[in-house]
């Protein structure tokens, strides 16, 4: 195999990199730490009073692989169950809530809420077929975690750095040869132009020295004072991590005719859209650097023995 035939395959490589980066979605099946302000109004003003409320919402699961109707013991016939439920207690306006909105695979019919506004009842069937809080930021307050090192910003010169080790290691490929399938054991793995190479002495030590390039670019990484972070609370565990996204929640509350609660009432758009995010199961924290570039090459290295630190 030519250098010239193996430069034009990594030139395709890279163009194939650029590709998958402009069509990868935003976000991953992570679940997200969400603070949400929610803002409760009454007669046009804030609600100073208590509210605790719990919204439970009706559907299906809609899992790619298998459609499952949710049922309970209460509905032993079939008809939907709850998918998705949380509750929250607020003392005041603008209390701050932790639930991180986890609704992948969850097909929602409609949502019901229950409570009390300053001691008051209410009931509000169907007012929602979508509970997540508009109006989020997503507030990157940094870009990699190493566990109790800390959190950390990628400066611009980490960023050069880390693309110049990259493209170091793609450049070991010139090393590996090819390889005969079914008669050498390290060959199988990786097939070019229709031929099968394997890896060679000399490709492991270029990437060996391009892993110590992109090791040694940490020190251009720049620690997050932790005092400066906004946190979210994680109702499992009970600790503080790193909050990802700020949303608000804005409701008005009726006035009472009769000495009776009217019901809750919500303003227009006022739980609305789901925000341009997908959640999944929870983490307390993203565990490290792991753009769709890196976990490409990551995964080209792993070919051939490597790995990424």
């Amino acid at each position: 195999m030519s250098r010239l035939s193996i430069k034009k395959i990594l030139a395709c490589s890279i163009l194939l990199v650029s590709v998958i980066v402009s069509i990868l979605p935003a976000s991953a099946d992570i679940m997200v730490p969400t603070n949400t302000r929610v803002y409760f109004e009454k007669d046009g003003v804030p609600f100073n009073g208590s509210v605790d409320y719990t919204v439970d919402c009706y559907g299906h699961y809609d899992y790619p692989w298998i459609r499952e109707t949710a049922t309970t013991q209460a509905n032993p016939s079939g008809e939907k169950g709850i998918v998705f439920s949380y509750s929250a207690s607020c003392p005041g306006y603008g209390c701050t809530i932790y639930e991180p909105f986890y609704l992948n695979y969850r097909a929602i019919d409609t949502c019901d809420m229950q409570g009390t506004a300053g001691g008051v009842p209410f009931v509000l069937r169907n007012f929602t077929r979508d509970p997540t809080p508009k109006n989020c930021i997503n507030l990157r307050q940094f870009d990699m975690s190493k566990g109790d090192e800390g959190y950390f910003r990628a400066t611009p010169k980490y960023r050069e750095c880390e693309n110049e080790s990259l493209e170091a290691s793609a450049l070991c490929i010139q090393y590996v040869v090819p390889c005969t399938a079914g008669t050498d054991a390290d060959c199988g793995k990786w097939v070019i132009n229709g031929l099968p190479v394997k890896d060679t002495e000399k490709s492991r030590s270029c990437r060996d020295e391009a892993d110590k390039k992109e090791r040694a670019c940490e020190a251009y990484l720049e620690k997050v004072d932790p005092s400066s972070m906004i946190l979210w609370r994680n109702n499992w565990t009970g600790k503080y991590e790193p909050a990802m996204l700020s949303c608000e929640l804005r409701m008005t509350l009726p006035s009472e005719t009769g000495g009776m609660s009217a019901g809750l009432q919500v303003t227009p758009d006022g739980i609305g859209q789901t925000p341009a995010m997908t959640y999944g199961p929870q983490a307390a924290a993203p565990a490290g650097s792991s753009g769709p570039v890196r976990t490409f090459w990551c995964s080209i290295l792993s070919l051939f023995g490597g790995k990424c630190e």
